[in-house]
């Protein structure tokens, strides 16, 4: 293979997949995530109170800016803890539910872009990419010509 084909070639998107309670995350083109983890941050008020429970659920937040934060800090895990890569040098998917609020993917967006400067980010409903696993060009089964 030639130097400059080698170079060419892109590096793989990281897939993130953000649930209330999971988030599985990996790289595009493998066939399953590289991690499943819980979708939990570390709440540094309940820490330095000595609670038992020091993880918060990422999606409970109060206002706009304590979402961007959590956000930031669950970013900062995946990127540094589970995919060990700069997030500067990838594309990032985001695989959402079509019913996700607007507030957290404008949050997850400007997190992304403002304060991990990736190069850009695609959003994809949940619903298209279990199709992607069948390469069907559509979920619709012909019942032999008779429609019903």
């Amino acid at each position: 293979m030639p130097l400059f084909d080698s170079v060419l070639q892109e590096k793989p998107a990281i897939v993130l997949e953000m649930g209330h309670a999971l988030t599985k995350l990996g790289y595009a083109g493998e066939p399953h995530p590289r991690s499943i983890i819980p979708s939990e941050v570390l709440d540094h008020k309940a820490k330095s109170a000595n609670r038992t429970t020091p993880n918060r659920k990422l999606f409970d937040y109060a206002n706009e800016s304590e979402l961007y934060d959590q956000l930031v800090e669950f970013l900062k895990m995946i990127f540094f803890k589970y995919v060990l890569v700069s997030p500067k040098e990838r594309k990032i998917v985001i695989v959402e539910s079509v019913l996700c609020p607007t507030q957290i993917r404008e949050n997850l967006a400007k997190a992304l872009f403002c304060h991990f400067d990736v190069s850009s980010i695609y959003y994809v409903p949940l619903h298209l990419v279990v199709l992607s696993t069948l390469a069907v060009d559509t979920a619709l089964r012909s019942s032999g010509g008779v429609c019903v």
